[in-house]
């Protein structure tokens, strides 16, 4: 999860709108094993690169992680507070 939180700092620090998908703060991943003894095969990559026709098992959020990667949910902000509390990071809008 250090990558996952390292990369959204750099992600609302940087200039522009923060973008970030559902689930992103509890570690969702779109990556499901259908291969033998639970294996991740290279259709399942592809499958979680592009899911737009995949099957709901690839789309659906488990919201039960929630509960399991609370440490990782405490780590985002809970409003846009980052940029009135650091605003030497921050263009003035325009």
């Amino acid at each position: 999860m250090r990558k996952v939180e390292t990369a959204t700092a750099m992600n609302l620090l940087m200039q522009g709108m923060a973008f970030m998908e559902i689930g992103q703060e509890f570690g969702r991943t779109k990556l499901v094993a259908t291969g033998e003894n639970g294996e991740l095969t290279h259709d399942d990559r592809e499958r979680a690169m592009n899911s737009y026709n995949a099957p709901d098992s690839v789309n659906q959020v488990n919201w039960d992680l929630i509960n399991e990667r609370q440490d990782s949910i405490g780590f985002y902000p809970s409003d846009d507070s980052i940029e009135d509390r650091n605003r030497c990071l921050f263009l003035p809008y325009l």
